[in-house]
């Protein structure tokens, strides 16, 4: 019995020699041929989806040509925009290739073929580009009439289709827009009673609402508030001075500065050791506590109701001048831990935030206020960095500058400016 041509079990058996032999070099492994090239479907390159025909893919995605005389492309086009063959599993009647990554600056919805006598033929095939998404805000408080910034992939606007954002009900004017590219949106702030989860929408749909998309918090049912560091908190105490505790030098409120109301402001010397230089000046230490006699009993205690694993730290901070030493160590202890987490360098768990190690020059300022999000799940390394279990008690919340033992956050001596508000957990899952 002859065997019988099968571009199906063809496409699969390139695919799996695609995934074993793609970093070798095999250039000139087929030769080229004359003639017109034909296809006669695309598939898949996955063998749980070898029964499907494919009329479009989504950038990125590798697929399976399957027709005749394939060996005749000299060049392969989505659109406008060039793709890359991997030579190896170019044969007479199957090519496998990656949709380009690339935004086509033309739509034909075709892959066109060009032979070497530059014959050009189409096929229909539409490359699909994602819905928008959004990765992080860079900051999720921003107060009305400053910059709002949004961070994700395929935010894509044009003339004839406009881009739309929304904040729950509330739509951005248009004109509010401010600047536009495939990674970047910016837009003016709304008024400040405007909160809730922000929906980019573009001619191809609208992005997923996630935790990563919500502004200014505004879905109690999600958000729970440690601290705004306001006077008003603590049954009108806010934060009575004291050793570990953001005294009135800290606690600041300067409209030039603030992103709403009271912060918290760190400065002086820091140098690579173990410790701050003056290193109360950075420390925030916060007790979750029912008691009224405690000076800071307006905190609950345990400091929020989620499971930790569902959950994350969030914190607005402004790096004002250069940080390039020591990480922040953030901690959640129980009642009785006290401030014995500044010294159990190998039991108490913790998380680092250190963005200088890995900004250009390891040298860190901020675009103005940021808002930082940390999972609870990465409270989990001692002053090392070695890794343990995550923390058993989340009564206190010990944020502070200091590096016991960990060389990587080493760093070189500085002087940063640093402020911190809002602090927050926020459910993720």
């Amino acid at each position: 019995m002859k065997n019988r041509f099968n571009p199906i079990m063809l496409c699969l058996l390139a695919a799996v020699g695609f995934a074993v032999t793609s970093c070798e070099d095999y250039t000139g492994k087929y030769e080229m041929t004359g003639g017109t090239p034909t296809i006669y479907y695309v598939r898949p390159t996955d063998a749980a989806k070898a029964d499907s025909l494919l009329t479009g893919a989504y950038m990125g995605s590798t697929v399976c040509l399957v027709g005749d005389n394939l060996t005749s492309i000299q060049e392969l086009f989505f659109n406008d925009v060039k793709a890359t063959p991997n030579i190896n599993f170019i044969t007479k009647n199957t090519l496998i290739v990656s949709v380009p990554n690339v935004l086509p600056d033309a739509i034909s919805n075709k892959i066109w073929m060009v032979t070497e006598r530059k014959d050009t033929i189409g096929y229909d095939f539409v490359t699909q580009i994602p819905n928008p998404s959004i990765s992080r805000i860079y900051c999720d408080n921003v107060p009305e009439g400053g910059t709002v910034t949004l961070i994700g992939d395929y935010m894509l606007d044009y003339p004839n289709a406009h881009i739309s954002v929304t904040i729950g009900n509330y739509t951005v004017p248009y004109e509010h827009i401010t600047h536009v590219e495939k990674t970047t949106l910016s837009f003016i702030a709304p008024p400040a009673e405007v909160s809730g989860y922000i929906t980019v929408t573009s001619t191809y749909g609208s992005n997923t609402r996630s935790y990563r998309s919500l502004f200014r918090d505004g879905d109690p049912e999600v958000v729970q508030y440690i601290t705004r560091f306001e006077p008003t908190e603590n049954n009108g105490t806010g934060f009575v001075p004291g050793w570990g505790r953001p005294g009135t030098q800290q606690l600041q409120n300067d409209p030039a500065l603030a992103i709403s109301g009271t912060y918290v402001r760190w400065d002086g010397a820091l140098t690579g050791g173990e410790w701050a230089s003056g290193s109360p000046n950075y420390v925030i230490n916060i007790w979750g506590c029912n008691d009224s006699s405690n000076p800071n009993s307006g905190i609950p205690d345990p400091m929020f109701t989620f499971k930790p694993e569902e959950a994350a730290l969030k914190f607005d901070i402004n790096v004002m001048q250069a940080w390039s030493g020591l990480p922040i160590a953030l901690f959640f202890t129980k009642a009785s831990d006290a401030e014995n987490y500044l010294w159990g360098d190998d039991t108490y768990p913790r998380a680092f935030y250190a963005p200088w190690t890995t900004a250009p020059g390891a040298s860190y300022v901020s675009n103005g206020w940021e808002t930082v999000t940390i999972p609870l799940t990465d409270f989990k390394y001692i002053g090392s960095g070695a890794t343990v279990d995550i923390s058993d008690g989340y009564s206190n919340l010990g944020i502070a500058i200091h590096n016991r033992g960990g060389a990587a956050y080493a760093g070189t001596d500085c002087s940063p400016v640093i402020l911190i508000d809002n602090i927050r957990v926020i459910k993720i899952q």
